[in-house]
């Protein structure tokens, strides 16, 4: 997945079935000798700058703080994960004594990563602790938006959308995005998607209480130089009611936003559009087999993502659902093979964990069967588009999954409030400790 639930967690407008993420105590020991991620890495000596006081009338005005440049390697916490081929990739990530989310770069496989975080965004990082929403294409082409980590009132500054076309070395920042006569308790950029044909979407979260999500969501056709409102909580046909968990497009005419909304309505928060994001109409999936009435009562499920799409017409995305009475826990796969016109369900190999899928047959799943992982995880592989599943290996970890060929591929793998980067070169059979750091 391009983006995390960590906004929504922000927001507390998550439901605790569902989760904004893993959290997990430490696990029983496994029935092999699986890895188990580093603690996090200790605190560098270099927080962030003050910022400085105005200077007196007359004097001549000192240069804007920036912050402490990295001057040798540091353990880096990585939220989101792209790699573009078994070298090369991006990242968000965090560091320890810096108060901003970094947009990062490697370029051998993951260990060592450089800072590309658009100079004005690090400066402006010293006076509140910013957060990232980023979307990267491939090798060169990548946009990101950077909010307040935390709500608070829409700051003075004017929000942009940064792009690049050369990996991070330069960025060229947007039109600020219109805010006249927005009302929003706060401005939280969350979630940033672009297709091909260099239509763009920003998802911006306003408001959050009783239910309620409130957002915004922004458009461009010209590659991010600029960007029209399409809806906000005064104008626009989509629900602000229940959380949002992302935002989808397959091109300017076909999108979906997703959300969870616990025991609030039948069904699950499901809405596409035809005309770029102007209007929007909900989308009823089929039941699964096994659970005839499970979408038909204000049952507990939820999307925690949007749909990934592998090509222009077969994607998926998981349906996630607790059985309150039975106090368990189910999860669904849904696949499309028609561009999400219609949705087919199928079993996960279990009730909680992160699902990936290469193409239309080749797949990943890690998880287990409790929400914290008290039994441990396994990894399970498919080569039939998610109709059969068969283990991997025995783990103590999950979180998100990348492959980008049969063989190699990446875990943000998760233990509690750690987390590390692991990498298997043998299809998932076992996994290596990158400790991955950011360099000078």
């Amino acid at each position: 997945m391009k983006k995390s639930l960590r906004w929504l967690c922000v927001l507390a407008a998550c439901w605790a079935a569902l989760g904004c993420g893993i959290s997990t105590p430490t696990p029983a020991p496994a029935t092999s000798q699986p890895l188990e991620p580093a603690a996090p890495p200790t605190p560098t000596s270099a927080p962030a700058v003050d910022v400085p006081a105005a200077p007196p009338a007359g004097d001549t005005p000192t240069a804007p703080a920036v912050p402490t440049p990295i001057t040798r390697p540091v353990g880096v916490k990585l939220l989101e994960l792209h790699m573009t081929d078994a070298a090369t990739g991006w990242a968000v990530g965090q560091i320890p004594g810096f108060s901003l989310e970094f947009v990062l770069r490697t370029a051998d496989g993951g260990a060592t990563w450089r800072d590309v975080t658009p100079a004005p965004v690090k400066s402006l990082s010293v006076q509140t602790d910013l957060a990232t929403a980023a979307f990267f294409m491939d090798a060169n082409r990548a946009w990101a938006v950077f909010g307040s980590q935390a709500p608070e009132p829409l700051a003075t500054n004017e929000v942009v959308v940064w792009r690049t076309t050369d990996g991070g070395q330069n960025w060229e920042a947007s039109q600020p995005l219109n805010i006249d006569g927005l009302q929003s308790e706060f401005f939280m950029p969350g979630e940033v998607v672009f297709t091909q044909e260099l239509s763009g979407w920003v998802m911006v979260h306003l408001g959050a209480g009783m239910s309620h999500d409130y957002v915004a969501i922004y458009a461009t056709r010209d590659g991010g130089v600029t960007w029209e409102r399409m809806i906000d909580p005064q104008r626009g046909n989509l629900p602000m009611s229940c959380s949002k968990s992302g935002i989808q497009f397959l091109q300017w005419e076909s999108g979906w936003v997703t959300g969870n909304c616990p025991g609030l309505m039948p069904g699950v928060y499901f809405y596409a559009t035809q005309d770029g994001g102007k209007s929007w109409s909900g989308v009823d999936l089929p039941v699964p087999t096994n659970d005839p009435i499970l979408l038909k009562d204000q049952t507990m499920c939820g999307l925690p993502h949007e749909p990934v799409f592998i090509n222009g017409k077969s994607g998926y995305q998981v349906v996630q659902c607790l059985y309150v009475d039975a106090n368990q826990a189910a999860q669904y796969l849904y696949t499309t093979q028609d561009s999400g016109a219609n949705w087919s369900p199928r079993n996960l190999p279990a009730a909680y964990g992160e699902v990936f899928f290469l193409d239309e047959l080749n797949g990943w799943f890690v998880g287990g069967a409790d929400r914290d992982f008290i039994d441990g995880t396994k990894m399970y592989r498919t080569e039939d588009g998610g109709q059969n599943w068969w283990p991997l290996s025995t783990l103590i970890w999950s979180g998100p999954i990348q492959f980008v060929n049969p063989q190699v591929g990446w875990v943000i793998a998760k233990i509690d409030q750690a987390s590390t980067l692991v990498k298997t070169t043998n299809g998932g059979q076992s996994w290596m400790d990158l400790k991955p750091v950011v360099i000078p």
